[in-house]
């Protein structure tokens, strides 16, 4: 019957040592080929922030291969591994679970050491308890991590809290195993002392009275381990010191050992090491590379988004940079021009001062004049220069260097000018002098002859003197309106000729400073580029990460199925999506392996297995009601306007509900309404 339903005969199952060690090797090569992924890195960043990233990549690469070269081994013991806050009783339990008197890690006040000490369970070889530092608010990082790092390693963790402790001490340690999924066994310890005869009589003779408030303590545990979809195996109420008192005594107190109930908890760790061992050591391999591939992409995840937004973030400051210097350049350039203008405008009168001199001091003077403008206009030029750069490095400091360089404005062509072909300046004085002469000998003249014919005569004499003097003038003022006419079109093409060199040498300016800036903004992307690079480095090293713990996933649940003998059934699964320490979620097209998944399921898969059809005929309805074990557990699906609400008629939290929520929706494309229909109500949303 086996060999027809399962493929092969029951006593032809395949060695556990065989698929433990298959699963030792396929998670060493996982983690060692995630490893090279992480440093296949060959453009080193140069900036702040891609050297701490980068920095951050090789540390996960080096914790990655920490953890392939330190996996559970096939051959070793069972590893129960007891964690809690100092105080909370955990040396004392280990004492008694392994009946030794060696030191503790801490002894209720203060912890001794940050190692963990590791011996077998009394009467069991092939169980190895492990007693950790404290977890709680109150202990120190390293002692939080060394206790951390050896459950993940753990094929069984005991946590150990108590009846007179908070809870929210130890929350983040909690929830972190909570998370990773570890299997887990809660017990509450009672703290009531036994110091005496009295208290140990009082203690026996009404023992439930001690154990009657941990109920409350559970339930304040439990929210912890919601949020993640957990439930401990199994919940132990003890007294850690009466079962260690009761051991010691001489001769054995069997009543106290009795009532400390930690028996109890000896049987189920027992039990597991006889019916669970190997899944237990097959998960622990796995599960210690899927934790630290998860770790990794989780913080190869943040540094990429981190990139990504520094890349981003540079890009726009780089466009706003671009932007202001660009208004910062077009407010110089009229300031500037403006300020040419002015300095040209000094010379709007200067033929008018000037053309009465003589062409070389006329010359003369136009040099000097010409060489002060040129001299201001280089100075302007310097000053706008040094202010501009002074302005952009404020607009970012950084590029300060890239622009050390100061502008040497050389204008060294001169233009000259000339007024050739006026008359010389003693023209005019003998012009005055001949009028004046004419005047005087008209007057001369009309007195000498007489009166009205001398006056007559003079007249004449006066009229023809004073016209030809009169003419002699009109042509003096034709020839200074022509002579100051030429000087100002000679001085006016002077200053072009020296407007053009001042405008070039601006613009000599301006392209040495643009000319900056752009080596300024090549040198920025090329950082954007590489920073943005790294960022897609560090993204794909994650999707190399999650694509690792899918393929854990699914190895697992393969290698649990080969070491229960149903080798077919393993060899249909090619993806599930997972919550460990909750549920598998198995899609099958194979309506054959649907059906033996669901008529005959595994029973040492450790979570839960829930099958789901993935043919074409599969609808929304029949996935999510598959997802969601409706069946086992009556659950009510109906339409929810663009989505499913499911109605499961148990007692569970908000936070639990949630986190089925989350998986079940990894598998359907519609959004998921999960509620308990209890008397208190509780809805989860995805």
């Amino acid at each position: 019957m086996f060999e027809r339903l399962f493929g092969r005969g029951a006593d032809d199952l395949a060695p556990t040592e065989r698929v433990l060690a298959e699963a030792h090797r396929e998670m060493s090569t996982l983690l060692d080929d995630f490893e090279r992924r992480c440093t296949g890195w060959y453009d080193p960043p140069t900036d702040v922030i891609g050297t701490a990233v980068q920095a951050d990549l090789q540390g996960v690469a080096e914790a990655v291969g920490q953890v392939a070269r330190s996996l559970p081994r096939p051959d070793e013991p069972m590893r129960v591994v007891l964690l809690g806050r100092t105080q909370a009783g955990k040396s004392t339990l280990f004492s008694h679970l392994t009946g030794s008197d060696v030191s503790p890690v801490g002894n209720g006040a203060q912890r001794f050491t940050r190692s963990v000490v590791a011996m077998p369970l009394v009467g069991r070889a092939d169980v190895v308890v492990v007693d950790t530092p404290g977890v709680g608010a109150l202990d120190g990082d390293e002692d939080r991590e060394v206790a951390l790092d050896a459950a993940r390693r753990a094929d069984l963790v005991v946590w150990v809290a108590t009846s007179n402790s908070q809870p929210s001490e130890t929350a983040a340690a909690l929830s972190q195993v909570a998370t990773w999924g570890a299997p887990m066994m809660l017990v509450i310890n009672c703290r009531e002392d036994l110091v005496d005869d009295d208290a140990i009589d009082q203690f026996l003779a009404y023992p439930e009275t001690t154990f009657a408030e941990l109920d409350g303590h559970r339930a304040r545990l439990a929210r912890f381990l919601d949020p993640h979809g957990q439930r401990p195996l199994q919940v132990f109420p003890v007294h850690a010191a009466a079962a260690l008192l009761g051991g010691r005594a001489n001769p054995i107190h069997a009543d106290l050992l009795r009532e400390s109930r930690v028996g109890t908890l000896v049987t189920a760790i027992s039990a597991e090491a006889d019916e669970r061992r190997h899944p237990r050591r097959a998960a622990a391999i796995v599960d210690t590379a899927r934790r630290a591939l998860v770790d990794a992409a989780e913080r190869l995840t943040a540094d990429s988004e981190r990139l990504a937004l520094v890349a981003d973030t540079c890009q726009d400051e780089g466009s706003d940079f671009d932007r202001r210097t660009a208004r910062l350049l077009a407010d110089a350039d009229l300031q500037v021009q403006g300020e040419i203008e002015g300095l040209m405008r000094r010379f709007d009168d200067w033929p008018d001062r000037q053309y009465q001199r003589k062409d070389d001091e006329l010359q003369e003077e136009w040099d000097a004049d010409e060489r002060k403008l040129r001299e201001d206009a280089d100075e302007l030029l310097r000053a706008t220069d040094a202010r501009l750069r002074r302005r952009l490095r404020q607009l970012d400091e950084e590029v300060a260097a890239a622009w050390s360089k100061r502008l040497e404005i050389k204008l060294t062509k001169q233009s000259r000018i000339s007024a050739t072909g006026l008359a010389p300046r003693w023209l005019e004085a003998a012009g005055r002098t001949a009028a004046g002469a004419g005047t005087a000998l008209g007057a001369m003249v009309g007195g000498v002859v007489g009166n009205a014919p001398g006056a007559y005569i003079g007249g004449v004499i006066g009229c023809v003197v004073g016209e030809w003097v009169g003419s002699l003038l009109r042509f003096r003022r034709s020839q200074l309106a022509r002579r100051r006419s030429t000087l100002q079109e000679s001085v006016r093409d002077a200053l072009r000729a020296v407007k053009r060199d001042i405008d070039a040498g601006w613009v000599w300016c301006r392209e040495s400073i643009q000319q900056d800036l752009t080596a300024h903004a090549s040198e920025r992307s090329r950082a954007i580029e590489r920073t943005a690079a790294l960022a897609r480095h560090a993204s794909l090293a994650a999707e190399s990460a999650s694509l690792a713990v899918a393929s854990a996933d699914s190895y697992l649940l393969r290698a649990l199925l080969r070491l229960e003998g149903r080798d077919r059934l393993a060899d249909y699964i090619t993806s599930v999506s997972r919550r460990p320490g909750f549920a598998y979620l198995v899609p099958l097209a194979n309506s054959t392996a649907l059906q033996e998944f669901m008529q005959w399921p595994p029973n040492h898969v450790l979570e839960q297995v829930r099958p789901i059809p993935d043919d074409d005929a599969a609808t929304v309805f029949r996935r999510a009601a598959y997802a969601l074990d409706a069946g086992r557990r009556h659950a009510v699906l109906v339409p929810d306007g663009d989505g499913i609400r499911a109605k499961i008629p148990e007692q569970l939290s908000a936070e639990f509900l949630a986190a089925e929520t989350a998986l079940v929706s990894t598998v359907i494309e519609v959004p998921l309404h999960l509620c308990s229909t209890t008397a208190h109500l509780t809805e989860a949303v995805a």
